[in-house]
């Protein structure tokens, strides 16, 4: 019995910190795959959630944002990486169906997935810079008459918080821990959101019926921003705030 025990010991230390995952291999729940100097880590979240931290730091630099959605992840024999929720329906997929071969956590910090050939075909920071993520420090600022995309992020100007309408139809402002730090409550119920060129940022339901505004319609709303204190405030022409995500509760 204390040989089977140590047997499981030993092999929990190895997968800790295994570096690269081949296909077929699946990521447990809470277990970490390390860069070679151990600077960065990968782990599946117990929310659902994969996300690369900075072990020095312990701050987030790539996440899938499928926090309370995930329920398995496997990076699949045919070199796709895929989340699957409950249902089995994909959440998050690198899109590498018959393109890799094996799935590195570098010492940059950066997620990548590489072919036969030793070429890159997916990185989690290229994921973040082509997922509809925003990376100039001037499209922190939406003008009127923006209607978001599923999943679309729009940052701060020092990227550590960020505004997202979720595939739940949630309008959410995440820190880079992918903690909430306001919300429409509008999950489950929303299906599309726009900061209206009246100035007003609304959610609409199934039926095109608003369930959740800011109310902004009539202050002459001008811009919708994504500070860096993680408020999300509307400013009218005169650069005054007319609605602030701090005081909407």
């Amino acid at each position: 019995m204390k040989k089977f025990i140590l047997l499981v010991l030993m092999f929990c230390g190895l997968f800790a910190i295994a570096q690269n995952f081949y296909g077929g291999q699946k990521f447990y729940k809470n277990s970490k795959v390390y860069s070679p100097s151990r600077t960065f880590y990968a782990v599946f979240q117990d929310d659902g959630n994969l996300v690369v931290y900075n072990s020095r730091s312990g701050t987030s630099v790539w996440s899938s944002k499928t926090q309370n959605s995930g329920n398995r992840a496997e990076f699949q024999k045919d070199g796709n990486f895929v989340i699957y929720n409950n249902s089995g329906t994909p959440v998050f997929s690198t899109n590498t169906a018959n393109k890799g071969n094996v799935l590195k956590m570098q010492d940059d910090g950066n997620l990548v997935i590489y072919n036969g050939r030793d070429n890159a075909v997916w990185s989690s920071i290229d994921n973040n810079k082509n997922n509809g993520e925003t990376w100039s420090p001037q499209n922190n600022i939406i003008a009127r008459g923006y209607k978001f995309r599923v999943n679309d992020k729009i940052y701060s100007a020092n990227r550590n918080f960020f505004l997202t309408f979720q595939r739940d139809g949630n309008l959410v402002v995440y820190n880079n821990y992918d903690e909430v730090l306001w919300d429409s409550k509008t999950g489950n119920r929303g299906t599309r959101a726009e900061f209206q060129s009246d100035g007003n940022l609304v959610v609409y339901d199934v039926r095109n019926t608003p369930i959740y505004g800011t109310k902004t319609g009539g202050l002459s709303g001008r811009t919708l921003n994504m500070q860096d204190d993680g408020n999300l405030v509307i400013y009218n022409a005169r650069g005054s705030a007319v609605w602030a995500s701090n005081n909407d509760h």
